[in-house]
């Protein structure tokens, strides 16, 4: 079911610059536009009676079978729209993939049937003849039996649209944006729903539904206000991505580390649709991205002002209610690790693809943000984004938010997957750049080490940080804030320059009256510093681990083991 309804949703938001057009269109020149003209209506009907839907068509059929299942599909949707006197919007976008399957049946059927050198005459023939069926038996068949149907549905759609329970749908469309499902509700059902209204009544509810950036405007804010002060540059970040630039996913993560949020989220949503709802206010087509700006241009000009409240109401529940559960006495932040490590790549990586589930917004914000951070290293390393169902086969390593592993995972089993907590926060390339880097620096791993005492080998983790250049003599101890962990110990310093350093002593060396047989050096800002030590003593808490780290007189394989906790801002030299 996920899958037709991710279909649909790429139907739609392939062609999303004509829907767009549309609204504005409507907007300044429409009935109830800012500058009505009459003589321009012709061009809004022709919009949504023939040319959005005959694209819808063509594209569901061409993604069903290529060019040529498109133009069926576009031919056997004429034959419904001229059958019928709605706009068939929705169902060109449901009929057109299946139009396309039915092409390509057909034409298989009759491959290798005909004799050698007449394939192309065989081909056109059989294409033109085929189109035409469709588009008859959609004139006097189809057609007529859809616009009853569509008849009937629609009165259903006006009947949710103005009833008291609306506010519910909240319950299903806040949790389902933030477990990946935003693109499919949004494109693949609320949209065509509020596009077939648009074409009767100029605006629709149905586009705010999902696209109201409030509710998650506020969870953000309520973070910004209690969470830990390293966190808050990123908090500051995401909420101008998510409230200006329209890319919600950047707040998901936030509510997946603490599911209680959801209750805001719902909260917030209803109350937000609650007043759309009571003021009678829509859009003239869907917002995307779901910016607030975008989405107050998009509003009829007597909506302005009802839109403007409704996400204003929206923010401000999800904002009391999540700093009510994220007060001091009640919150408690459990850090989400990152997945299993992937396998090393056998050679330097040539093409990134960061992916999100449809393809856009914080897949394209994400490659941005990666392509900043490679152009002066890696001037040849090509970086793309794509969906997760069409990323190229040729992709060295994909990128995207570890909740997606599985989903990547079913089409691309074989190709490394590298899960960041948030595509929006810059800190967490870190792991890219550490995956970029070629054979790590060796100099920073130190085996089969020996020393006497516990100073003699602080000291010795000392002098190899000092001459990497991490640490001055100024910088101050290293026994500040030691860690221990199944056979290691982790020492941080007060240096500014990031660095890593691991040193492996075989026959241990006693700290405290435990034998430590790695001692791992941290110098850099607190917050690298603890980020760093927490992924750290992740790694080390698996006993098989840090055993076999212990003896091995490989390097590799301790770079091995930290990937991709080792991080490249602790890998510079």
């Amino acid at each position: 079911m996920k899958k037709i309804f991710r279909m649909y949703s790429a139907v739609v938001y392939q062609n999303m610059i004509l829907v767009i057009t549309a609204g504005v269109v409507n907007i300044m020149f429409g009935e109830h536009g800012w500058l009505p003209l009459p003589r321009f209506a012709p061009v809004i009907d022709s919009l949504y009676l023939f040319v959005i839907p005959l694209i819808f068509a063509f594209t569901g059929g061409r993604m069903a079978a290529g060019q040529r299942g498109g133009i069926a599909a576009a031919a056997a949707t004429l034959g419904i729209i001229l059958s019928s006197d709605l706009s068939m919007i929705l169902a060109a976008m449901l009929f057109g993939p299946l139009f396309g399957w039915l092409y390509k049946y057909c034409e298989r059927c009759t491959q290798n049937r005909f004799p050698i050198g007449t394939e192309l005459l065989v081909s056109h023939v059989t294409g033109a003849f085929l189109s035409t069926g469709f588009l008859l038996f959609c004139f006097y068949a189809a057609g007529p039996f859809l616009n009853t149907a569509m008849t009937h549905f629609y009165h259903l759609v006006l009947t949710v649209a103005n009833s008291i329970w609306l506010p519910a749908a909240a319950l299903l469309i806040e949790p389902g944006k933030v477990l990946f499902l935003n693109n499919v509700m949004n494109h693949g059902l609320l949209g065509p729903l509020g596009i077939q209204q648009t074409k009767e009544l100029g605006k629709s509810i149905f586009f705010l539904l999902e696209a109201n950036p409030g509710p998650g405007l506020g969870v953000l804010i309520a973070c910004l206000f209690r969470l830990k002060k390293e966190e808050c540059l990123a908090l500051k970040t995401a909420i101008g991505i998510h409230a200006i630039g329209g890319i919600h996913e950047v707040y998901f993560p936030y509510i997946l580390k603490r599911p209680l949020l959801f209750l805001p989220l719902i909260a917030g949503g209803a109350a937000g649709t609650a007043v759309f709802s009571l003021f009678n206010a829509g859009l003239a087509s869907t917002a995307s991205p779901a910016s607030a700006l975008l989405i107050l241009l998009l509003s009829p000009k007597g909506d302005i002002l009802s839109v403007a409240a409704g996400m204003a109401v929206s923010c401000a529940v999800s904002l009391m209610l999540s700093i009510l559960i994220l007060s001091p006495s009640r919150h408690h932040d459990e850090p989400m690790s990152s997945d299993d490590d992937e396998p090393v790549p056998a050679r330097h990586p040539r093409k990134l693809i960061v992916t999100c589930d449809g393809g856009l917004a914080s897949s394209a914000m994400g490659a941005a943000i990666l392509k900043k951070l490679t152009t002066r290293k890696y001037p040849n390393l090509q970086i793309g984004y794509a969906a997760i169902h069409q990323i190229p086969q040729d992709a060295d390593v994909i990128i995207g938010q570890q909740e997606l592993k599985p989903e990547v995972k079913k089409y691309n089993p074989n190709v490394p997957y590298i899960g960041l907590l948030s595509l929006a926060d810059e800190r967490e390339y870190d792991k890219v750049l550490s995956y970029l880097a070629p054979n790590r620096d060796e100099r920073l791993i130190l085996l089969k080490q020996t020393a006497e005492t516990k100073t003699e080998a602080i000291m010795m983790l000392g002098e190899c940080m000092q001459t990497l250049g991490f640490i001055n003599r100024t910088d101050g101890t290293l026994e500040k804030y030691p860690v221990l962990r199944n056979g290691a110990a982790v020492f941080r310093s007060s240096g500014k320059t990031a660095g890593l350093v691991i040193i492996q002593f075989p026959e241990g060396v006693y700290f405290k009256g435990a034998p430590v047989y790695l001692l791992i050096g941290l110098s850099g800002s607190s917050p690298q510093q603890l980020r760093a030590a927490n992924e750290i003593k992740a790694v080390l808490s698996d006993e098989s681990i840090s055993s076999r780290l212990r003896h091995t007189d490989d390097k590799q394989e301790i770079l091995k083991a930290f990937r991709p906790f080792f991080l490249q801002s602790f890998s510079k030299t």
